[in-house]
């Protein structure tokens, strides 16, 4: 969700202090009530939904919505019910503006033997004994660099020095240490500790 959030946030011209929050796959963000800011989100929820389809072959899925208000919508409790019935009715279609991807094949027939243990795509033998795709090879890189890291740092582009960043939508992220945060090039970065 960081990484949808931010994305909003460029395309709309916001300081971080719009996004209200981003917690628990929830975000919700202030924005200008213009034909420009629902373009920007109609436009990024496609091409996250694109994103996520292809990447996780509809196992994933963003709802997102939009709500205009004038003043009652100052009252941020009836607000937010709003919202998340226009969210509820989003769930109910899924994936509307690609059903064409939805119902080609996805993929070849393989054996149990040779499918990943964690998600069922084709896979590889690890460590001599299980069998791993490399999206949940690299999760599990990812988990134990995690429990080291000391920063989290968010980029547009390819950080000189760092290793092993994930590129998510428009953005890299990087788990380092201090030491390693000191030797790169953070041109234009976000970081977190």
């Amino acid at each position: 969700m960081d990484s949808v959030a931010h994305t909003l946030l460029e395309r709309l011209s916001l300081p971080l202090a719009n996004l209200l929050w981003n917690t628990g796959g929830h975000l919700l963000i202030l924005a200008p009530n213009t034909p420009s800011a629902r373009e920007a989100v109609d436009q990024t929820r496609g091409e996250v939904q694109r994103w996520l389809l292809e990447e996780y072959d509809g196992e994933v899925y963003l709802n997102l919505a939009y709500l205009s208000v004038g003043d009652e919508g100052l009252n941020l409790k009836k607000s937010k019910a709003k919202l998340q019935e226009l969210i509820s009715q989003e769930k109910d279609r899924r994936f509307k503006g690609d059903l064409k991807h939805l119902f080609t094949p996805m993929g070849e027939v393989i054996s149990q033997r040779e499918q990943c243990v964690a998600c069922g795509k084709p896979g590889e033998e690890v460590d001599g004994e299980r069998v791993l795709c490399e999206e949940c090879l690299q999760h599990e890189e990812l988990g134990r660099a995690l429990a080291k890291a000391e920063y989290l740092v968010r980029s547009k582009k390819p950080v000189e020095n760092l290793h092993g960043g994930v590129k998510i939508l428009h953005a890299y992220y990087y788990l380092c240490s201090e030491g390693e945060l000191g030797t790169a090039a953070l041109e234009d970065a976000f970081i977190r500790d």
